[in-house]
C-alpha cells in the first residue's frame, strides 16, 4: 500500500485565490466558470460559494485576508472547491502566465508532509 501524504495549507490564501478566480471576467485565462448556461441550475452551488466573507487584516506587517462563515449558510461545497484548488496546486496546475511557487522545505518528522502556499 502507498504511504499517505499529508498536506498543510493556508485556507485563507486558497479561499482568496479561488474567490478571485470566480470574480474574474469571463473569457480571461484565470476565470473559473460554473457549468451550464442557466443560472438557476447553479443556484445552490452559488449559495455555498458565497457562504463566507473575507475580512482584511495585517499580520506581522503583511496584508492578507481571513475568511469567516456567514451564520446560517452552508459552506460544504465551498470547502470542497477549496480542497480541489489545493489538490490542483499540489499536482502542479497553474494559471497561464503565473510563475510556479515552490513549497518551502520542511524537516521530515514521521509521515511525508508538504506545505503549499
Amino acid at each position: 500500500s502507498e504511504t499517505p501524504v499529508h498536506i498543510q495549507f493556508d485556507s485563507n490564501v486558497f479561499k482568496t485565490h479561488t474567490a478571485r478566480r470566480l470574480q474574474t471576467v469571463v473569457g480571461a485565462p484565470s476565470c473559473l466558470l460554473l457549468p451550464g448556461t442557466n443560472g438557476n441550475e447553479n443556484l445552490l452551488l452559488a449559495e455555498h460559494l458565497t457562504s463566507e466573507q473575507s475580512k482584511s487584516l495585517v499580520y506581522d506587517g503583511t496584508p492578507g485576508s481571513v475568511w469567516e462563515p456567514i451564520p446560517g449558510r452552508d459552506n460544504d461545497w465551498w470547502d470542497t472547491v477549496i480542497g480541489n484548488t489545493v489538490a490542483a496546486s499540489v499536482l502542479g496546475c497553474m494559471i497561464p502566465g503565473e510563475a510556479p511557487v515552490k513549497p518551502k522545505p520542511r524537516p521530515r518528522k514521521g509521515p511525508i508532509t508538504a506545505t503549499y502556499f
